[in-house]
C-alpha cells in the first residue's frame, strides 16, 4: 500500500482507514495461502474440499468460490447468514452447499453445561430451522456432532442438539432423516436462479471493529464476521445472490447478462458507505459496457491515503443511462407476507421451496417450542419467471413447507415426500 504498518500496528483501532488496509491485505494472504492450497491438495489427493470459512477474517464470498463444498452453520449462524455459502457455490459452480445444524438451538451454555433443554430437543422447532435452511440456499443438512457412546457409556453431547440412542426425539429421528434427504435432493435440481447481484457490503465491515455488547453473540465478536448482514428488504421477493470486489475482477457483461464465473445476473445493485477504489474501477468497467447499476447513495474510499480521482469516477458512473438508484424488473414472487423461498431452475422449468412462514421469525437461539402452530395459512404469490405470470395459492398446513414444481415437467419423484413432526411444547407461559 506504499507506507510502513510500523507506526500504527500498536494502536491499530485508533486509524480505521489504516485498519482497512490491514484487514485487505490480510485477506488476500488467508485466501491465496489458506483456502486456495488446501482446495488443491484435497484433490490432488483424491478427495475434495468442504469447508467453514465463515469466521476467518477474508472476503467470504471469495473463500467459499474456492473450495469445492461451501459450509455454512445454524443457529449459531442466523439462517439468512447461508445465502454467503450459498452465492458463492452459484458463481464457482459448486453443486453443494452444506450446512452443519442445529448447533446450539435454544443457546450456548459454557463448560461444564449442560446445554438448554439436553435430550429434550423437540423436532417441529428443528425442521422449522431445517426449512429455513432450505429457503436460504442450503441443500446438504449435516448434523452438528453426536458424541461417541460404546455400549453401556452415557456420554453427553456438549451442546445441543444431542444426538443418540437416548435422544429426546429418537422415535422421530429416521423418518425426519428421510425428509431432509429428499428436500435436500429436490433442491439440487438443475443450478440456483440469479436475478440480481448484491455487493457485499465488506468494506463497510472492515471499517467499523466490534460489536456492540447487545449484538454479539459465541459465534461473533466483530462486525467483519457480517453475522448481521441481510439483503435489503427492498429486494424482498427477487431472488438476489452476493457478489464481491475479488469476483467482479473477473466478470463481464455480455448478451446483457453481467457474467460472474458460472452465474449470470440481469443487475448489480450497490449500497454501501465505503466502495474499495479496485471495486469501482471494476464496477465502471462493467457499467461503461453497459451493465445495469442501482446506485443507491455516493460510496466513500476506504483506506489510507488520498485519491483524487475517487470522486470523479464516481461521478462518471453516477452519470451514465444504466446507472439508478431505482430499481424497475419486476420480483420473482409478488405478494403480501412473502415468506422465505430459494429457486432452482431446469431450462424452462423451476424448483421453489417455501419455508414454513414461522421460519421468518427464527434468529439465535431458538425459543423452546417455537414452531408451535395450529392454524393453517394460505399466501396467494404471482410467481414471475420464463416471461410468464403464474398466479399461486401457497397453502400452509401447520409445520408444513411447500417444494413447488412450476410447470410439473422435472421428475420430481421426491416431491410427494413429507413429515409431520409431534406437536411441540412449548415453554411454560408462552
Amino acid at each position: 500500500f506504499g507506507y510502513n504498518l510500523g507506526p500504527y500496528k500498536r494502536k491499530l483501532d485508533d486509524y480505521p482507514q489504516v485498519r482497512y488496509d490491514y484487514r485487505k491485505l490480510l485477506s488476500e494472504f488467508v485466501i491465496k495461502q489458506f483456502y486456495k492450497p488446501f482446495h488443491k491438495y484435497c484433490n490432488q489427493m483424491g478427495g475434495f474440499s468442504r469447508v467453514q470459512c465463515h469466521g476467518a477474517p477474508v472476503d467470504l464470498l471469495a473463500a467459499y468460490a474456492s473450495v469445492d463444498v461451501p459450509e455454512t452453520e445454524s443457529i449459531l449462524f442466523d439462517p439468512p447468514f447461508s445465502t454467503f455459502a450459498a452465492s458463492a457455490a452459484a458463481i464457482s459452480g459448486a453443486e453443494i452447499v452444506s450446512s452443519e445444524t442445529f448447533t446450539c438451538l435454544y443457546g450456548w451454555k459454557p463448560h461444564p453445561g449442560p446445554p438448554p433443554y439436553l435430550k429434550r430437543e423437540q423436532i417441529a422447532d428443528m425442521k422449522l430451522l431445517a426449512d429455513a435452511m432450505f429457503a436460504n440456499g442450503t441443500n446438504l443438512i449435516v448434523w452438528h456432532g453426536m458424541p461417541f457412546n460404546p455400549v453401556g457409556d452415557l456420554n453427553e453431547f456438549y451442546a445441543t442438539t444431542h444426538v443418540g440412542r437416548d435422544s429426546g426425539f429418537v422415535d422421530e429421528l429416521q423418518e425426519f432423516n428421510r425428509y431432509l434427504a429428499h428436500v435436500g435432493e429436490c433442491m439440487s435440481f438443475g443450478k440456483t436462479y440469479t436475478d440480481i447481484a448484491v455487493y457485499l457490503p465488506l468494506e463497510d465491515n472492515w471499517m467499523r471493529n466490534r460489536l456492540p455488547e447487545n449484538q454479539k453473540r459465541p459465534s461473533a465478536n466483530y462486525f467483519w464476521e457480517l453475522q448481521h448482514v441481510r439483503f435489503p428488504e427492498e429486494l424482498r421477493g427477487y431472488h438476489p445472490l452476493w457478489i464481491s470486489a475479488e469476483l467482479l475482477t473477473t466478470s463481464k457483461y455480455e448478451n446483457s447478462k453481467l457474467i460472474c464465473g458460472k452465474a449470470e445476473f440481469n443487475s448489480l445493485y450497490i449500497d454501501v458507505e465505503w466502495l474499495d477504489e479496485e471495486a469501482l474501477d471494476e464496477i465502471l468497467r462493467l457499467a461503461l459496457r453497459g451493465l445495469p447499476v442501482f446506485l443507491k447513495r455516493f460510496p466513500k474510499r476506504p483506506g489510507f491515503g488520498e485519491n483524487s480521482q475517487y470522486e470523479k469516477r464516481v461521478n462518471e458512473l453516477m452519470s451514465l443511462d444504466n446507472v439508478s438508484d431505482s430499481i424497475t424488473t419486476d420480483p420473482v414472487v409478488e405478494g403480501e407476507n412473502i415468506p422465505e423461498f430459494w429457486v432452482r431452475v431446469i431450462e424452462d422449468d423451476a424448483v421453489i421451496f417455501f419455508a414454513n412462514p414461522k421460519s421468518k421469525e427464527l434468529s439465535y437461539p431458538v425459543k423452546y417450542g417455537q414452531s408451535f402452530c395450529e392454524e393453517t395459512e394460505e399466501i396467494k404469490v404471482t410467481i414471475n419467471l420464463f416471461g410468464r405470470k403464474i398466479q399461486k395459492t401457497l397453502v400452509f398446513s401447520p409445520y408444513r413447507s411447500i417444494c413447488l414444481n412450476l410447470f410439473g415437467d422435472v421428475d420430481f419423484s421426491c416431491k410427494e415426500q413429507d413429515f409431520v413432526p409431534s406437536i411441540p411444547v412449548r415453554e411454560s407461559g408462552e
